[in-house]
C-alpha cells in the first residue's frame, strides 16, 4: 500500500524548492497578511519575507542561485526622504533658476537618516548623516553654491520613508499561491497545492500544502505545513490547520537563541599610508536578536571584511617617500547612471606631478581621457608621486589609467614604485560604467597646486 507521508517526507525538498522557484506575489502577501493574526510573527513587511525566502532556498539545498523574488507592489521610486526604514542614496541638491545640481554622499543603499547640513567658510557643505549600522557621519559636498540646497535620501528597491511605510493588502483568494504537484501510484492520484505561507517569529518561512485525493476512496484530504525543518502533517479533522509556531517541538522551530549585538573592528595593515582606506580602522555594528536574521548579518560583515582583507593581502608597508612636484586632483563622471542608483558614478583621483604643463595644457593632456570602472583596485605604491588609485574593470585598465596619469607627471610606474591590485566581489567596492572627465558649466574638473580647493580650472571661489 502506498505510503504517500513517507513519499511527501522523502520529496520534500523537491516539492519545497518548486513552490520557492515559482513564487507569487500572491505568495508573498499571504505571509506578510498572517503576520497581522500571528502575534510574534517576522511576517510584517515584504523585506522580511525576502530574507526568510532566501534562508529557505540556501537551507533546502536548492539547485542554481534563488530567482529573482517578485517586486515589492507596493513600492514607487522617487521618493525623498530624512529618514528610510532599510537604507538609501544619500542625495545633496542645489535647486537655481536653471536648473538643480546633485552630489551623492555615503555609501550607495547605506544611508539610513540625515541630520542636516552645515555651510563651510569655504562656500561647501558639510552633510551629517546615519548609517545602516548606526554609526554617525559628516562628509563634505563639493557643489557650486547658487540657489537653495536640500539633503534627503533616496529609498533603495523595498525600502520606504519612515513615515511611509504601506499597508499590504491581503492575496486576492482565487489567485494560486504556487503550481499544483501531481503524483500518480497504484490507481490513486494525489494533488500537492500550496494554498498560504507565513514567516515565524525565528524567521522561517513556511509553506501551507493542501493534500487532495483522487478518487476520494484513495485516503482523506488533509494540510501539512512545510520548512526547511520537515513537514508537519495536520489531522484530517483539522480544516484550519494554523501554523505551527511552534507547536511543542512538534514540526517547531529549534532555533530560538538570542544573539547579542557585536561590533567587529578591522585595523587596516598601514598605520603610514597615504590613503584613507588602508590606513583608518573601519566598524560593523550587527543587531542582536534571535538566530536566524543576526546570524546572516553576522556572515555578511565576515564577506565584506575578507573582501578588504583579500586587497590588502599583497601591501607590504613601506616607508613614506620625500613628495615632489604640485597635487592634480582629476574628477571623474559616467556616461551613465550606475547600477543601483538613477544618479550618475563619480570618482577623484589625485597624484603628484613634476610636469611643466600650464592649465590648458593639462586640461588638453586629460579631457579626451576615457576608461571603464569596476570591481578591481589597482594603486601605485612606494614613490614620490603619492599612491595614485583606480578602481577599474580589470587589473589592465586599472594600469592603464595610472600609466596615463604617469606619463603626465614624469614618472615610469613600471619601472619606479610598484603595484598593489586587488579586488572585491562585493558592490560597495566599486561599481562599473565608462569614466571620462567631469565638467561644470563648461570647466573640465581638473585642478593642479598645492592647497588647492578642487575646483575646476577657470573656477575660484572669491572670483
Amino acid at each position: 500500500m502506498f505510503d504517500e507521508k513517507s513519499w511527501i517526507i522523502q520529496n520534500l525538498k523537491g516539492i519545497d524548492c518548486n513552490t520557492l522557484q515559482n513564487m507569487s506575489t500572491a505568495a508573498m502577501l499571504a505571509s506578510i497578511a498572517a503576520g497581522d493574526t500571528i502575534g510574534d510573527a517576522a511576517a510584517t513587511a515584504f523585506k522580511a519575507v525576502e530574507v526568510a525566502l532566501d534562508m529557505a532556498w540556501a537551507v533546502q539545498g536548492c539547485e542554481n542561485d534563488p530567482p529573482e523574488w517578485p517586486d515589492d507592489p507596493m513600492w514607487r521610486a522617487g521618493a525623498e526622504c530624512s529618514c528610510v526604514t532599510g537604507g538609501g542614496n544619500g542625495i545633496f541638491q542645489v535647486v537655481s533658476w536653471d536648473g538643480q545640481r546633485q552630489y551623492s554622499f555615503g555609501q550607495p543603499g547605506d544611508v539610513q537618516q540625515v541630520l542636516g547640513y552645515d555651510d563651510m567658510p569655504n562656500g561647501d557643505y558639510i552633510v551629517s548623516y546615519i548609517d545602516k549600522g548606526g554609526a554617525r557621519h559628516s562628509e563634505q559636498v563639493v557643489i557650486e553654491k547658487t540657489g537653495v540646497p536640500d539633503a534627503y535620501i533616496e529609498p533603495t528597491k523595498g525600502n520606504y520613508c519612515c513615515d511611509q511605510i504601506p499597508d499590504y493588502p491581503k492575496p486576492p483568494l482565487d489567485e494560486p499561491i504556487g503550481p499544483i504537484l501531481e503524483h500518480e501510484e497504484e490507481e490513486c492520484k494525489i494533488e500537492i497545492e500550496p494554498v498560504t505561507s507565513y514567516v515565524d517569529k525565528f524567521g522561517t518561512y513556511w509553506s501551507k500544502y493542501n493534500v487532495r485525493h483522487y478518487p476520494s476512496t484513495c485516503g482523506r484530504d488533509y494540510f501539512f505545513w512545510s520548512s526547511d525543518q520537515g513537514p508537519y502533517f495536520c489531522n484530517p479533522e483539522d480544516y484550519e490547520c494554523p501554523p505551527p509556531n511552534p507547536r511543542g517541538g512538534e514540526g517547531g522551530s529549534n532555533n530560538d537563541v538570542s544573539v547579542d549585538e557585536k561590533t567587529y573592528t578591522l585595523f587596516q595593515p598601514c598605520p603610514d599610508s597615504l590613503d584613507p582606506f588602508f590606513k583608518n580602522p573601519e566598524e560593523w555594528k550587527v543587531a542582536g536578536g534571535q538566530a536566524n536574521l543576526p546570524v546572516i548579518e553576522r556572515l555578511d560583515a565576515i564577506s565584506d571584511m575578507l573582501g578588504i582583507m583579500h586587497m590588502t593581502a599583497s601591501l607590504t608597508c613601506t616607508s613614506k617617500k620625500d613628495e615632489k612636484g604640485d597635487w592634480v586632483t582629476i574628477q571623474w563622471i559616467s556616461d551613465e547612471a550606475s547600477s543601483d542608483s538613477q544618479l550618475r558614478l563619480r570618482k577623484r583621483t589625485r597624484y603628484r606631478s613634476e610636469s611643466s604643463r600650464s592649465d590648458d595644457e593639462l586640461i588638453a593632456y586629460h579631457q579626451g581621457f576615457t576608461w571603464e570602472a569596476g570591481p578591481v583596485c589597482v594603486r601605485h605604491v612606494g614613490e614620490w608621486w603619492g599612491e595614485p588609485q583606480v578602481w577599474a574593470k580589470d587589473a589592465n585598465e586599472g594600469k592603464r589609467v595610472i600609466r596615463h596619469l604617469a606619463g603626465e607627471a614624469g614618472i615610469d610606474p613600471d619601472k619606479d614604485g610598484r603595484w598593489a591590485v586587488a579586488g572585491a566581489r562585493n558592490p560597495r567596492f566599486g561599481r562599473s560604467g565608462t569614466m571620462r572627465v567631469r565638467k561644470i558649466e563648461g570647466f573640465p574638473w581638473i585642478s593642479s597646486r598645492d592647497g588647492s580647493n578642487m575646483l575646476p580650472m577657470g573656477q575660484c571661489l572669491d572670483c
